[in-house]
């Protein structure tokens, strides 16, 4: 720790057990309820809802710091992995998040530092460390200095773009206007009514665990209508996903982190929004429509209703996560990045790990290039709203 911070003492500590970590998800919790903007999928529900249905034969390795006071100021998630010639380490939820930084308090001098230091310190007992998507932010601000004078190879790349709609002041109309043009609001206008001249016209929100959990059968019967379930993108398309789901989301509405939004035509449901609660943050998890009304627009009306209301709300940022689709870039008002890194031991079996995933990644390519396949985002280009 340098001088500047030498006023301020910190512990790390490795937890691999996890009793030892569920005796510490009180402490979690009050951690994440207290900083601004933590991951979101780091929180406690998202960990160990993940873990009830994916941790079976995993090992685990968390990264934890504590204040002079004892007080929990920062958690790393990690589960161990076989490799070429020995272990490494993924970050918890890989498969089911969009984020992948630490949950920390960064305005602790001090608490950072050392929570990098025991990241780094990983590599002397596994081959190596794999962080899919990192925040732009914890990047640019912690990792990429930390990381400037240290000698191990690494792969670096930014997999997925950032959209986002930062809401200076409650005026949406404004906002909406510096993105829609005069065309383009005209045809919006035409296919609410349009939707109306259908029948009664609703939106409903769900956020507290009774309500969520009582529509999430209406959820995934959507979900079947819908052209991501159809193309094996859904929701609920990966395995053990609606047993991890139906954990989580109630877990998350009981902690007031879930917005569960339905647009009913009648009383048939045609379109659903998940949205992730923050402070001052809404995130975009998932947005799912019947394809039977696709000419009347029912996501994209959705959306630019829930849009309204956070800003209403006062919630600042409205996060489209990690994903450049059309529609997310022409409402977003700014662009940021997540990137993935890999951190590889100065070994043997490091060098050989890295020539693999280099490999793979080649191959994937080529793949995706055979067949005119570039970004993810045009494996999905029919978008969930049509531009």
């Amino acid at each position: 720790m340098n001088a500047a911070n030498a006023h301020l003492s910190f512990a790390l500590q490795r937890v691999t057990k996890l009793e030892d970590l569920l005796t510490l998800r009180p402490e979690m919790e009050e951690l994440f309820a207290r900083l601004p903007n933590p991951n979101p999928y780091f929180s406690p529900e998202w960990l160990f809802s993940w873990w009830s249905e994916y941790g079976q034969g995993k090992d685990l390795l968390a990264l934890i710091v504590r204040a002079e006071d004892e007080r929990l100021s920062a958690y790393w998630p990690f589960i161990k992995v076989s490799g070429v010639g020995g272990a490494g380490l993924w970050p918890w939820v890989n498969n089911h998040s969009n984020y992948s930084d630490p949950v920390a308090d960064q305005d602790l001098p001090g608490c950072v530092e050392l929570l990098l230091d025991g990241y780094y310190g990983l590599l002397r007992d596994h081959h190596f460390v794999w962080a899919p998507f990192l925040r732009d932010t914890f990047w640019n601000r912690w990792l990429s200095p930390f990381l400037k004078d240290k000698p191990e190879r690494r792969l670096e790349r930014i997999p997925r773009d950032v959209p986002r709609a930062i809401f200076p002041d409650e005026d949406f109309d404004s906002y909406w206007e510096s993105k829609q043009g005069y065309k383009s609001r005209k045809t919006f206008r035409y296919v609410e009514r349009k939707l109306r001249e259908r029948g009664e016209v609703r939106f409903e929100d769900y956020e507290t665990e009774k309500e969520v959990r009582s529509h999430l059968g209406a959820l995934c019967e959507l979900e079947s209508r819908g052209w991501k379930q159809q193309e094996r993108v859904g929701l609920f398309s990966t395995q053990g996903a609606r047993a991890f789901l139906f954990e989580l989301l109630p877990a998350l509405a009981a902690a007031g982190r879930l917005r569960l939004s339905f647009l009913y035509l009648d009383d048939l449901p045609i379109a659903c929004e998940l949205g992730l609660l923050g402070r001052e943050f809404y995130g975009l998890h998932h947005l799912c429509y019947d394809e039977a009304y696709d000419c009347d627009s029912p996501g994209r009306q959705l959306l630019a209703r829930n849009m309204r209301k956070c800003c209403e709300e006062g919630r600042r940022t409205f996060d489209f996560l990690p994903g450049a689709n059309a529609y997310k870039t022409k409402l977003a008002t700014e662009q940021s990045v997540v990137r993935e890194l890999h951190l590889f031991r100065r070994s043997l079996s490091g060098f050989l790990t890295r020539k693999s995933i280099e490999g793979n990644v080649r191959k994937r390519k080529k793949q995706r290039l055979d067949q005119g396949i570039r970004t993810r985002a045009d494996r999905n280009a029919e978008e969930v709203l049509r531009s």
